[in-house]
């Protein structure tokens, strides 16, 4: 019969070197965690003021404190902006600022012309949902987190709609939270899941922008400044689009700007484009119960080739649906009408004001372009200014058109 080997016993000395290794890594982690917190606590409350080249990459909540037009959001009465990066005032304008109170973006013109506080509540990337549930929600509830404050609720609201991309968004966002169920090129599913679909959408988002603790904040803040690094040693992204492809007509003469610019949902289809108005109306309705008797005031903001008296037969866009990116260029008159059309119908109907600022930005671009020359997805100083001057105009005067010019008849 064998024997058993004999038994090894561990020393002392690997026993106490297993230990030491142990040790050394829980306070390697404990160390990099509590670095994190507090980085990140550090950032939440202090970031926006300090590091103002990069505002956007903060949590609206943090940054309402250090907006330049904003007065002091605890005690004033003010407008706010809602929307996405139109709101939030992307553009070659915000690349030229030296200090964080200078001006740069259409809402410093609104606060100038009215002399009234003005803050954006906008986030680049908003979806309707986004722009009117989750980002007013997260502002107005921010002292749930020990760190922030909670402003005075708004005195108006206006809310940017971009023709651009929110459409797509609208339809994009919903399909990501719905099993892509919604997708432009796949089945869309009849009206009955189409309005649970939404009504689930609407209420996971209200109930997630009400409860966004501290960590939800630092977290995000930290995962900006992970993911976008290189963005940030530039302090803004300054990437400058080849120019050349696109003609149109800028103060009587021909003039090529970038390909693939934003269009008014070219790619969407009638059923798809059902959809996103009916999310925007569903969000708009919650924004409306969440503050009753706060005028709003919603703006119909051009896509990027919306502004400019096309030359060329066709056009070729941005796309978000992974389709075709050409399409006949008569079609971005027509659609730009349809969409202002529907949408005017479904804010008055709603009993609130609009506006169709198209008329006003396009007289800019006759003369000049509004945007670029770094960013062309978002206007420039003159495009801020043209958008700033006519919210302006319309909130002084009650009686300001709320029609939509129609751009397709002058073609």
């Amino acid at each position: 019969m064998e024997e058993d080997p004999p038994v090894i016993p561990i020393s002392t000395e690997k026993r106490a070197g297993v230990y030491n290794a142990l040790k050394n890594t829980a306070v390697t982690i404990t160390s990099m965690l509590f670095g994190y917190l507090l980085i990140g606590t550090v950032l939440l409350i202090y970031g926006p003021g300090i590091i103002w080249e990069v505002f956007n990459f903060f949590p609206v909540a943090s940054s309402i404190w250090y907006q330049g037009s904003g007065g002091n959001p605890k005690k004033e009465a003010y407008i706010a902006l809602l929307g996405d990066s139109y709101a939030a005032g992307i553009g070659d304008w915000s690349l030229e600022r030296k200090s964080r109170v200078d001006p740069f973006y259409s809402g410093d013109v609104i606060a100038a012309n009215l002399q009234r506080p003005v803050i954006t509540f906008g986030k680049p990337g908003s979806s309707s949902v986004e722009a009117l549930i989750t980002n007013p929600g997260r502002v107005m509830n921010a002292s749930i987190c020990v760190l922030l404050k909670s402003p005075v609720q708004p005195a108006e609201f206006v809310v940017y709609f971009y023709e651009g991309n929110d459409l797509n968004d609208n339809v994009n966002d919903l399909s990501r939270n719905s099993g892509g169920s919604f997708s432009v090129r796949g089945q869309v599913v009849g009206s009955e899941e189409t309005n649970i679909a939404i009504n689930r959408f609407v209420d996971m988002e209200a109930e997630h922008a009400k409860g966004s603790g501290c960590i939800s904040y630092i977290n995000g803040i930290m995962y900006n400044f992970f993911t976008n690094f290189k963005k940030l040693i530039g302090m803004q992204s300054k990437q400058q689009y080849p120019i050349g492809g696109q003609s149109v007509r800028i103060n009587g003469k021909k003039v090529l700007i970038p390909l693939k610019l934003q269009s008014p949902g070219l790619e969407l289809d009638a059923k798809s484009m059902d959809i996103a108005f009916e999310v925007l109306d569903r969000a708009l309705g919650y924004l409306i119960r969440e503050f009753p008797g706060v005028p709003i005031m919603v703006v119909d903001v051009p896509s990027v080739l919306t502004n400019y008296q096309i030359l060329d037969a066709r056009v070729d866009i941005e796309t978000y649906q992974g389709g075709s990116s050409s399409f006949p260029a008569a079609l971005v008159a027509t659609n730009s009408d349809l969409i202002c059309a529907r949408l005017r119908e479904l804010i008055l109907r709603r009993s609130l004001r609009f506006l169709d600022a198209r008329k006003a930005l396009r007289h800019a671009a006759s003369k000049s372009a509004i945007h670029g020359p770094l960013d062309w997805s978002h206007f420039n100083k003159i495009g801020q200014i043209s958008l700033g001057d006519a919210v302006a105009s319309a909130l002084a005067n009650e009686n300001a058109s709320d029609e939509c010019i129609q751009l397709s008849s002058a073609l």
